[in-house]
């Protein structure tokens, strides 16, 4: 069954298994949790479970992931896990925990593709300074000089280093509902771990594909080639956006039920946390130019989430589950941007005080970060809002 040669890797495997008992009601609340061995805890005996195959996948080949078959004998028996029915609570359990991890998995590699264009960038001679193009005898200068060529690493750089400190400031939250010793607390910080785990998981894994697609850019023609490792990694960070549910049905997890649970109470805990921050650093001559257009930002969110509670309470479904994954864009830029601020907010004071030269560097990029997103990247979220508030039907009214 798991093998390595004739010899096996382990004795036994266990699998957790959704699936109805024969009298299950339809729909979700009939679905139970198994546990399916591969061999009967009770007598060793086979259990009929068996690999039908290996899969071949695009990338992650290092994961050799496998179709399995139970009971094709008619012999495959499963001990349920806690009551009937309660199957898909369970799997949250463990589902949200994975959805953090896979984001996780996404900003690992965006992180490392980062390194490795950086690292390229500073040694790869070609074409002269954007200034002297008409000069045959200008000197050639690093790619890194080339406009187009920092604004990807300061792109990556700002996806990379944001989605990281969004999963660990999410994973904190995790911990914190677990350690407090208040409900109010324990909600808080619940509500806010739940809203941002669709955006950890789906936010991260697109973002992480773009870094590393970038980075191949970056790479040039080098990047499409094997020895240098961007183009594995490309491969390999694809089923990020595929993992623990594909990343539309994240925004759909996002809007239809993140959002509006407990009768939006969630959302209005996440306003609180963006308004508290905002008017933390709205004093700070510094970061509050940034503040200003996050607070904006916002404020657009805001608006539509409201105006999306509106066409649901009017019958119409449709139409803001259309825009489930254009919100959780405008949704990943805004938490993105406080996150990258609030670095910023540090790194600023930290600089004041700061006495080595690449320490001060350090702190310096933070700012520079935060305002080349606040500039470059958060304007899309009024963009998003014009196309949702734009009526347009087009989609549902298609005849393929």
């Amino acid at each position: 069954f798991i093998s390595a040669g004739d010899q096996p890797i382990t004795e036994n495997v266990l699998h957790m298994v959704l699936a109805r008992t024969p009298d299950a009601p339809p729909g979700l609340k009939g679905v139970s949790l198994f546990i399916v061995p591969k061999r009967r805890l009770a007598d060793g005996r086979f259990n009929d479970v068996k690999v039908t195959g290996v899969e071949e996948k695009m990338g992650l080949h290092g994961s050799p992931t496998c179709s399995l078959a139970f009971g094709d004998d008619d012999a495959c028996e499963g001990e349920i896990v806690g009551r009937e029915g309660e199957g898909i609570q369970h799997m949250f359990l463990m589902m949200n925990e994975a959805r953090i991890a896979v984001g996780l998995q996404a900003s690992s590699m965006a992180n490392y593709a980062s390194q490795l264009a950086l690292a390229y960038a500073k040694e790869r001679v070609q074409g002269v300074d954007v200034t002297a193009m008409k000069d045959p005898m200008a000197p050639r200068v690093t790619i890194i000089e080339h406009p187009d060529v920092r604004r990807m690493l300061v792109s990556m750089k700002a996806f990379s280093e944001g989605i990281r400190a969004l999963l660990l400031l999410v994973a904190s939250y995790v911990d914190r509902h677990e350690l407090a010793t208040n409900e109010v607390e324990k909600d808080r910080y619940r509500a806010l771990a739940e809203l941002l785990t669709p955006i950890c998981k789906a936010y991260g894994s697109y973002r992480a594909f773009e870094v590393v697609d970038m980075a191949i850019m970056v790479h040039g023609g080098y990047g499409y080639i094997r020895e240098y490792g961007v183009e594995g990694l490309l491969r390999d960070v694809k089923i990020a956006a595929i993992y623990e549910g594909t990343n539309g049905v994240q925004a759909l997890d996002l809007l239809g039920r993140k959002v509006a649970m407990k009768g939006g109470a969630a959302f209005m805990t996440f306003v609180g946390w963006m308004n508290e921050f905002i008017a933390t650093h709205k004093s700070n001559a510094v970061i509050a130019p940034l503040i200003e257009k996050l607070e904006t930002a916002k404020n657009t969110l805001v608006a539509i989430t409201m105006d999306f509670g509106g066409r649901n309470m009017k019958g119409d479904r449709y139409y803001p589950v259309l825009h489930a994954s254009n919100y959780l864009e405008m949704f990943g830029h805004i938490v993105l941007a406080r996150v990258l601020v609030e670095q910023a907010a540090i790194g600023y004071r930290l600089a004041e005080n700061a006495t080595d030269l690449t320490d001060l560097q350090y702190y310096q990029g933070k700012l520079e970060t935060a305002r080349f997103f606040i500039h470059q990247v958060l304007p899309k979220v009024e963009a998003l809002a014009i196309s949702i508030r734009s009526e347009d039907r087009s989609v549902l009214e298609f005849q393929f």
